[in-house]
């Protein structure tokens, strides 16, 4: 779902928590995933790259998933 606000335009995705562990830590309530704009991100297991996607986003463009 692609959302256009103040001449910026924000993109949300479905992000299913039973095939994503880290999406069920944060669904969950898991407090600070330390994945904040700008951070570098060492990324082990990215087997389908669905969850490696997402954390890309949350990294923007500023950071770096390796």
């Amino acid at each position: 779902i692609s959302v256009e606000e103040n001449n910026e335009k924000f993109e949300y995705r479905a992000w299913n928590p039973f095939r994503a562990k880290l999406a069920a830590a944060i669904m969950g309530g898991f407090g600070d995933i330390h994945m904040k704009r700008g951070s570098w991100v060492l990324y082990l297991g990215a087997a389908s790259g669905s969850t490696v996607s997402h954390v890309s986003v949350l990294v923007g463009p500023e950071g770096l998933v390796y």
